[in-house]
């Protein structure tokens, strides 16, 4: 999976524990348990490895920002209102469209 440097870093010191994603078809075998390597989209040596803890899995970012209770929220948003905009910045309308709820991996860093 590629991340942004901010997040990456982010997982790795345990500030965020939760990553959102669409719920595309190439994530769905992913299981609890499982280790998952992101990749850093700047500089694709950059790695971490991390185990998953909890998947979840919604209709709405907003139905799993609820659920989630902000642990995944990035460190200058203050709200779920604010955490909704900004992945539905990253991911348009016409892309979530395409599928038919969003996910996120609760993990944690173990390399």
């Amino acid at each position: 999976m590629h991340l942004e440097a901010i997040p990456m870093e982010r997982i790795r010191s345990g500030l965020k524990q939760v990553e959102f994603r669409l719920d595309k078809p190439k994530w769905r075998d992913i299981a609890v348990g499982d280790t998952v390597t992101f990749t850093q989209e700047a500089n694709p040596d950059e790695t971490l490895i991390v185990r998953v803890l909890e998947l979840m899995r919604f209709p709405t970012f907003r139905d799993l920002l609820t659920y989630c209770e902000l642990r995944g929220l990035l460190e200058e948003c203050r709200s779920i209102d604010e955490q909704v905009r900004r992945l539905e910045t990253r991911y348009p309308a016409e892309e979530r469209a395409k599928y038919e709820r969003v996910f996120g991996l609760r993990v944690e860093a173990i390399l």
